[in-house]
């Protein structure tokens, strides 16, 4: 199924200027990055579909960890079963503990960083990156500083790409004071209670002393808002995965063969193909892409008539293609086919032909008679 993928800039590029940030503290030797396969394990577990987009999210890092000449290795995948991208008769522990051992004998090192990939369910927006907060000596958050400051980096860096929400810090006990950032034992799955951990940080015990240990959570897939980006695979590997990353950097240090000490640019992380162009933006709508469901009005006035709030999840039932301006003459990408689903967030009318389209995150327009919607003329 192909899903709708287009460019994405960051919030903070301005008029697409590249921003680099250089970084003072560098290493001799490549960080060495163990990516872990979320929920790819015999009892499997999760969020809807979580289990089949954490490899897929996993590779997307590898991929670009390595283009920063990281050493990067996935664990729960290669265990020499019948499925190379699943761990079977392994609990989600020891396939984390087998995987990391495999590093090791092939390394001669523990990793530097290990970073489990998800994303979560339910309606509570926002991504948020999980550390190390167990309950005694050497495994409390305080322990465990490089854990805190890397997942802090990440937020930030997250944070100013304008694209899926950072979880507002509503817990309470010992808690995080930046979106965003989450104590294991402020997981729904430890619940504050002592003496219950994460499987995932459990296993990694061992390695405290040298590997930063962090859970990444992309965002709810029951937020139709958020669900678009998770589903769009070049949000997650040049946007989502680049933002990981430049935050491992930050604390960790950067190594480059060629000896930069500058961090990624911000890219234009999608560029369009070759004979397509950019959507055109409305920015009145614009002003309200990352705001709370909540605080969006139901109609808002555009240079292209009224909008009127949608905000749902819709499959496209005919191919149609994907419009600069509705009905205009831009196309900013294939066709999308039947069985694609896309995020409708506001509906509009074409002033000339009176035909319904959407609007979506991407400031791209799609004929609304060609979705499951349930709209007509």
């Amino acid at each position: 199924m192909t899903l709708e993928i287009l460019s994405i800039r960051f919030a903070n590029h301005g008029k697409g200027k590249k921003k680099i940030m250089a970084v003072t503290n560098t290493r001799t030797k490549p960080l060495l990055v163990a990516v872990g396969m979320g929920h790819r394990n015999t009892r499997k577990g999760g969020a809807y579909e979580e289990y089949g987009w954490t490899p897929g999210a996993s590779r997307a890092l590898q991929r670009r960890g390595r283009a920063r000449d990281m050493i990067v290795e996935l664990i729960q995948e290669n265990d020499n079963d019948s499925d190379q991208n699943f761990s079977n008769g392994l609990d989600i522990g020891p396939a984390y503990a087998k995987g990391v051992a495999g590093i090791i004998a092939k390394h001669g090192r523990a990793p530097d960083v290990i970073i489990t990939m998800h994303y979560n369910g339910g309606g509570a927006a926002g991504a948020h990156f999980i550390h190390v907060d167990g309950w005694a000596a050497p495994q409390r958050k305080g322990d465990n500083p490089k854990d805190v400051s890397t997942v802090r980096e990440i937020s930030k860096a997250l944070g100013l790409t304008g694209t899926v929400a950072l979880m507002k810090p509503t817990w309470s006990g010992g808690s995080d004071i930046q979106a965003g950032v989450m104590s294991e034992r402020q997981t729904g799955a430890v619940a504050n209670t002592p003496g219950n951990r994460l499987a995932e940080m459990v296993y990694g015990d061992k390695y405290q002393s040298t590997t930063t240990r962090l859970i990444a959570e992309a965002g709810s897939i029951g937020v139709a808002r958020e669900a678009a980006y998770i589903r769009d695979a070049r949000w997650v590997e040049f946007t989502y995965c680049e933002c990981l990353l430049n935050g491992v950097e930050k604390v960790w240090g950067i190594f480059r063969k060629d000896g930069s000490t500058a961090l990624a640019p911000d890219p234009d992380p999608t560029p369009i193909a070759q004979g397509f162009e950019r959507p055109v933006k409305l920015p009145e709508l614009e002003n309200f892409r990352e705001a709370p469901p909540s605080f969006i009005p139901r109609a808002v006035q555009t240079t292209e008539g009224w909008a009127f709030y949608i905000g749902e999840d819709v499959i496209i039932t005919e191919k149609t293609p994907r419009y600069q301006t509705f009905l205009g003459t831009g196309r900013v990408g294939e066709d999308l086919e039947p069985g694609t689903p896309i995020f409708a967030a506001w509906g509009l009318l074409d002033k000339t032909s009176g035909v319904p389209y959407t609007y979506t995150l991407w400031g791209t327009r799609v004929n609304l008679l060609h979705t499951d919607l349930g709209v007509t003329t």
